[in-house]
């Protein structure tokens, strides 16, 4: 799907076991993408919008905190221009999902058992 006016072309993809580093970061690179970056309060009103009456509690975005100091960089590693976490929550982690109510929290792949859906973004 593309939405122009933030010029941005995404896919959703059917629920799978969380797993960033394998499953979630194959398939968005057949597409040509990566997952899905929220760098604006306008890109985070608009994925509401689309995920609106999802039956999936999580949906996993780019963001890591792999590194030292403990800064949420997206994959290319440029920091985030923008947050939405869930009150307390902006702590370690090592990948990031929206969760209920359309606020953020840290996810560990040590959950794999969980489901999530995702995003994946065209890369231009």
């Amino acid at each position: 799907m593309h939405y122009r006016h933030l010029d941005v072309c995404y896919n959703f993809n059917p629920e799978h076991y969380i797993d960033y580093l394998g499953h979630i970061k194959q398939t968005c690179s057949s597409y040509d993408g990566e997952l899905l970056r929220i760098d604006s309060q306008e890109r985070q009103t608009y994925i509401e919008h689309i995920l609106e009456g999802r039956t999936t509690t999580r949906v996993a975005i780019q963001d890591h905190c792999n590194n030292p100091g403990n800064v949420w960089t997206f994959d290319d590693g440029t920091q985030l221009p923008y947050t939405n976490w869930r009150s307390g929550d902006a702590g370690y982690g090592s990948h990031l999902q929206i969760f209920t109510n359309d606020v953020w929290t840290a996810q560990d792949d040590l959950d794999r058992y969980k489901n999530n859906i995702f995003l994946c973004e065209r890369i231009p």
